[in-house]
């Protein structure tokens, strides 16, 4: 994408998300050229553009003049509000920073003590344990919850975006012909096809993506993809209220255990995701 074309996405994301999603707003993105670019503000109607934003933002990088990669995200709150709340979170180091986004609610679970206790937000706690050495496998075991994330990293060595989905979620993907197959992800698919437009392309439909890890390399294109049985067994509505200050009793554990995927042959179809991107 030229920067003209991720600067009306950013602007159409803003709009899009203003309505429904008004607790926080942000972006992240990488070019092949290795530059980078994030962005975090207290709500979507507070961006005004990048770098043209004012107080009450923090932003850094430089948009490139193409770009492969590109996180945007609308945040309706489960606990504090504020810019401090706002994806993405960053780890790591300048030049090889790590940035993640996050819809749905997780809780440690793992052995002992949750490493990042003292951190108010279950992403931001997510981000720091991944940073750590975490990986999708790990998160199964160690992480309760439900939830669909985005970690883009850009560190020149190992640059690209892995995108975790768990069972419970929901995911589409609008795909379209961009110099090879694009893809543009959203909880929502409208919102998918109303921004796969607003990147210039004639866009109809969305396919749902199954439980999965996908992983796009720094130019964007899909070059790993595995079925995921998501993270531990959680008591939703529990957790829920938990989380936005309710309080309630605690359930009892659940014995159910993980949500089973099922077989790839059920889910396969012309077209679907990522059959797609392997032709």
């Amino acid at each position: 994408m030229t920067r003209r074309t991720v600067r009306e996405l950013l602007w159409g994301s803003a709009i899009l998300f203003g309505p429904s999603q008004p607790d926080g707003f942000g972006f992240a993105l990488y070019g092949p050229s290795g530059a980078s670019a994030w962005g975090r503000y207290r709500s979507p109607d507070a961006f005004k553009g990048f770098c043209e934003s004012g107080a009450g933002c923090q932003e850094g990088g430089s948009i490139p003049a193409t770009t492969t990669l590109l996180m945007v995200h609308g945040r309706t709150s489960t606990n504090e509000r504020g810019l401090a709340n706002a994806h993405p979170f960053r780890t790591g180091p300048r030049g090889r920073q790590r940035f993640l986004v996050h819809n749905g609610v997780l809780r440690w679970a793992g052995q002992g003590r949750d490493p990042n206790a003292a951190v108010a937000c279950d992403s931001d706690r997510f981000a720091r344990w991944y940073e750590a050495g975490g990986t999708p496998k790990l998160a199964a075991e160690s992480w309760s919850g439900y939830g669909a994330i985005g970690l883009l990293d850009t560190d020149p060595a190992s640059a690209g975006m892995t995108v975790l989905k768990c069972p419970t979620v929901s995911l589409y993907a609008a795909i379209f012909p961009h110099d090879g197959p694009a893809t543009i992800l959203s909880t929502i698919p409208s919102d998918a096809i109303v921004m796969a437009r607003q990147a210039g392309h004639s866009q109809t439909g969305t396919t749902k993506m199954p439980a999965s890890v996908c992983r796009y390399g720094p130019d964007g294109r899909l070059v790993a993809y595995e079925e995921w049985g998501g993270f531990r067994s959680m008591a939703w509505g529990w957790e829920v209220e938990q989380s936005i200050g309710v309080t309630a009793p605690a359930p009892k554990p659940s014995r159910r255990g993980r949500a089973r995927l099922k077989p790839a042959r059920e889910f396969v179809e012309q077209d679907a995701f990522p059959f797609y991107a392997y032709r």
